[in-house]
């Protein structure tokens, strides 16, 4: 009698989950899922959308970045201002030919980023068009930075005023104001601005 009342206790104090505590549980774990789901596909789509406009930004803040600093030291140990406004001859001020000794040693402006070049490729306004440098070593303009619409020019003397043809007055260069637009199919434009003094002026 007193084996069969122990056996039957133990039997009665192990239980496991009912049918319904194991359903509630499957349904919380299934709507957690579900949540968790959603939340990463709302965080992948946020960031397939945003990735081309801070692609964008980045690629117009280091060209920028880079004319900025290159203007600045145009003309480094050489007679003139070191500039060349639109040195494709177009007409239209979107190219820029800066020329510097970065190496007095060596003298000249044979070595790297001493006689460089940068114009729109694929004509101006155009749609995700790349920003090109051209140096005696690359033979043919290479690609710099993609998604620009438009680069742009503008010429200031020592007073700041504005000089109306600067090429024939490039001796008179002093500062640079350069507009930059993105272009990237599918994103708003976005214009950045910037200016350059040059140092030996």
């Amino acid at each position: 009698m007193t084996m069969n009342n122990s056996r039957r206790c133990s039997r009665e104090d192990m239980h496991g989950f009912s049918l319904l505590e194991l359903t509630i549980v499957m349904t919380i774990l299934v709507a957690t899922v579900g949540i968790l789901a959603g939340i990463v596909g709302s965080v992948q789509t946020s960031y397939a959308r945003l990735r081309p406009r801070a692609e964008a930004i980045n690629n117009a803040n280091a060209a920028m970045d880079t004319l900025v600093r290159m203007i600045r030291m145009s003309g480094n140990n050489l007679s003139g201002s070191g500039i060349t406004p639109d040195p494709d001859g177009n007409g239209s001020y979107d190219s820029i030919k800066i020329l510097a000794d970065w190496d007095p040693v060596g003298g000249g402006t044979g070595g790297v980023y001493e006689n460089i070049t940068f114009s729109i490729g694929n004509g101006t306004n155009c749609n995700n068009c790349v920003l090109k440098k051209q140096e005696p070593s690359d033979g043919a303009a290479v690609d710099f930075v993609e998604g620009i619409g438009s680069l742009t020019f503008t010429y200031y003397d020592n007073n700041n005023a504005l000089i109306s043809n600067p090429v024939l007055n490039d001796s008179q260069i002093a500062l640079v104001k350069m507009i930059l637009i993105t272009s990237t199919p599918g994103l708003t434009p976005q214009t950045f601005t910037s200016t350059a003094h040059i140092r030996k002026r």
